[in-house]
């Protein structure tokens, strides 16, 4: 049900972890978080304090378990005892990158690792954009916490806008061109990422919105 209102989204999608916790994205909401993988420190610290606060929320992570913001977004939701859900460039038994094996096995135990690929698939660049366009697809909003001018973080931002999706983006320093991206989303009209309680609350507005009198059950 989650996705049944977008085009182009997979008919089939192969898990591994806890699966009960797309339940909570459809109760709870969920909320993607992406940026560069090699943020500043500024970035780092306000993906830690504002993913704090959305998992506080109950509100389910979303992210592609890259180097980065991903790895901060997913560590610090197993950190407070969220949820969270990666989605993978491959199979969803492949790690990858090999670096967050650590996140991964520690996703695989408490949290949710999803892929459009069938296990076994190893990761080609042109998996990439595929997996930001379900990033998107699963967040009820999503929030853009440092990319640069030619980042494919700017991939999951446009897929969420295509999505009718909300984007936040997190200002920052207009002569760093790591952030040049983020700023010209804002230009461009997304949301100044300047509170946790206009994300938490926006989605909570659409997890009323869809879920009016829905039933969704993972068998």
């Amino acid at each position: 049900y989650l996705w049944r209102c977008l085009s182009g989204m997979p008919k089939v999608i192969f898990a591994k972890g806890k699966r009960e916790i797309l339940v909570q994205c459809h109760k709870k909401g969920a909320c993607s978080v992406v940026g560069t993988r090699k943020p500043t420190q500024y970035a780092m610290y306000a993906t830690e304090e504002f993913t704090k606060e959305i998992v506080k929320a109950g509100v389910v992570t979303v992210s592609g378990m890259a180097l980065g913001i991903d790895r901060k977004a997913h560590e610090t939701t197993l950190d407070s005892m969220g949820s969270t859900v990666a989605f993978m460039p491959c199979g969803p038994d492949i790690i990858y990158p090999y670096q967050n094996k650590d996140i991964y096995d520690r996703l695989a135990e408490n949290g949710l690792i999803l892929s459009e690929m069938p296990p076994g698939r190893e990761v080609i660049k042109q998996y990439f954009p595929a997996r930001n366009r379900l990033i998107a697809g699963l967040g009820d909003v999503t929030l853009i916490m440092e990319a640069g001018q030619y980042s494919g973080t700017l991939h999951t931002a446009s897929f969420a806008a295509n999505q009718g999706k909300d984007v936040f983006v997190l200002p920052n320093n207009i002569y760093s061109d790591n952030c040049r991206g983020g700023l010209m989303l804002l230009r461009d009209g997304a949301e100044v990422l300047l509170d946790s309680e206009s994300v938490i609350d926006r989605i909570r507005e659409n997890v009323i919105h869809l879920m009016n009198g829905q039933i969704f059950t993972i068998d």
